[in-house]
Parts: C-alpha cells; sequence; structure tokens
C-alpha cells in the first residue's frame, strides 16, 4: 500500500514540475505579446499562466498528501 502513495505522490509532483513549466511558456508569451504592442491581448497568458500556478500549487498540495501517506 505504501507503495502506491509513494507513486501517487511522485505523481503529483511531475504534474506539478509540468504545471510550472506551463506557467513559465505562459509568462514569456505574455512578455512577447506585451513586447510587440499585443494590447489586451497581453491579459488572456496572464491568466493562464494565474491559473497554472494554481493549479500546480494544488498538484504540490495532493503531493504532499500523498506522501505523508507513505509513513
Amino acid at each position: 500500500m505504501n507503495g502506491m502513495w509513494r507513486r501517487w505522490a511522485q505523481r503529483k509532483r511531475l504534474v506539478g514540475v509540468a504545471y510550472l513549466g506551463g506557467a513559465a511558456i505562459a509568462l514569456a508569451v505574455a512578455f512577447l505579446v506585451w513586447a510587440v504592442g499585443g494590447g489586451w491581448l497581453v491579459g488572456f497568458p496572464i491568466l493562464a499562466f494565474a491559473l497554472l500556478i494554481v493549479l500546480a500549487g494544488y498538484a504540490f498540495i495532493d503531493a504532499h498528501r500523498y506522501a505523508k501517506q507513505v509513513s
């Protein structure tokens, strides 16, 4: 049973890192859109950035919860 919780925690950590990578890309896109004068279009990548940061937080919280089940 401990192996199952360990695997779930690892998966959630990996998902959290993937969300953080997506957030970094969204932030870069927002900067590029701002740099070329995109105006209001900057809002879409910024919203994606915020959403991905929140999702990463929840993934890491779940990973911590699963890791606590191991011990």
